[in-house]
């Protein structure tokens, strides 16, 4: 306007800004999705975080936002998680809904109004140290990653103007949040062998199933695909919250050197076959007490892996004075004294390892 020069740019069709990175590497979407209360955005800020310092220190990546300013949410999630200066007040992360500052009205043509969900974008580049910095021709690469509410993955929230789980379609991999403490069987399973305040009270189950079916429905209708075809596409089932019901299982404790091991040659390799052992553990104890989960995930996709994870590593806390959730549970914090994710990271980095060929070593 005016004479003045402009350095940012916008994509011509829905005026939303774009990074540069976005033109000029690669792009990996990531799709992650999942009921109401799964603990989506604990996830996604909890894995972030522990994949800007696990790309570095152990494999020689680079994992930076693209567009600090885009990102603001984000930040405010891992600042109120992890940096939080009030080390004994309980912190929470807010409910996603389904409109506010997650999302962008736009006038895409005269007359239509479309509500369009905002995307954390992030560099990710080999660093000199990596073994291929040199060998791989464009080694860097833009992730995208989205922050859906869990209500627009229930049927019949998806419409032509507000179509804002449509990055599953072309997604790279999908990463299904699974919630265990929300599963009828599952929290049976759990009673008297833990005091955990998301199995112990009494907030009603959810059909999480329903989510799942309803993503590969859409995906099928987007793209035409048959149902007597899988989806090629990796297809992660995260199983969240496992501090809190591993006990039930008798599944053992996890670290995180178990599955990013040391070679001999002092290089950081993902170790791709305890991954494997690890899924086929539990998909079994799925098969026993949430068979719907399995058939419906293994139905959509050939290429289905199970992994369990922590988050906060931790058990949250009833905030005192505070009233149920719309899913019928007390509001619960977190002291962030107390967090400490346990494998948090591992669904992301091995969606990079099965989608961007080179980066990180495996064995």
């Amino acid at each position: 306007m005016k004479g003045e020069l402009c350095s940012d740019l916008a994509c011509p069709r829905c005026h939303l800004n774009l990074p540069r990175d976005v033109i000029e590497l690669p792009l990996a979407i990531f799709s992650i999705l999942g009921a109401p209360s799964s603990g989506k955005s604990y996830y996604l800020a909890s894995s972030l975080w522990q994949l800007r310092t696990s790309l570095a220190v152990r494999f020689g990546i680079s994992f930076e936002d693209s567009d600090p300013v885009a990102n603001q949410k984000l930040h405010q999630y891992e600042e109120t998680l992890f940096l939080s200066s009030g080390q004994e007040r309980l912190v929470a992360l807010p409910k996603t809904e389904l409109d506010g500052d997650l999302y962008e009205q736009i006038e895409i043509e005269p007359d239509r109004v479309v509500q369009l969900p905002r995307p954390f974008i992030f560099r990710m580049s080999l660093l000199p140290d990596h073994p291929k910095s040199k060998s791989i021709r464009k080694n860097g690469r833009s992730i995208c990653l989205y922050d859906n509410a869990g209500e627009h993955f229930l049927p019949g929230a998806q419409t032509a103007n507000s179509p804002g789980t449509r990055h599953m379609v072309v997604s790279k991999a999908l990463m299904y949040v699974f919630d265990p403490t929300q599963h009828a069987q599952m929290r049976k399973m759990c009673q008297g062998k833990t005091d955990d305040p998301q199995v112990s009270g009494t907030a009603s189950s959810f059909r999480q199933d329903l989510v799942l079916s309803e993503a590969t429905r859409r995906i099928r209708a987007e793209t035409g695909m048959p149902q007597s075809q899988r989806d090629p596409r990796p297809l992660i089932v995260v199983l969240t919250k496992y501090d809190a019901w591993r006990t039930a299982v008798n599944a053992p404790p996890l670290s995180t050197d178990q599955v990013l091991r040391k070679t001999q040659s002092e290089t950081t390799i993902l170790d791709v076959s305890l991954l494997k052992q690890v899924s086929d553990k539990f998909r079994g104890i799925l098969l026993s007490a949430a068979p719907e989960i399995v058939s419906t995930a293994e139905a959509f996709s050939s290429d289905v892996t199970y992994i369990p994870v922590s988050a906060l590593g931790c058990s949250p806390q009833p905030i005192p004075g505070s009233d149920q959730n719309t899913c019928g549970r007390l509001s619960l914090g977190i002291n962030p004294a107390d967090i400490a994710p346990v494998w948090s990271e591992i669904p992301l980095l091995y969606a990079i390892h099965r989608t961007i060929p080179g980066f990180l070593p495996a064995g």
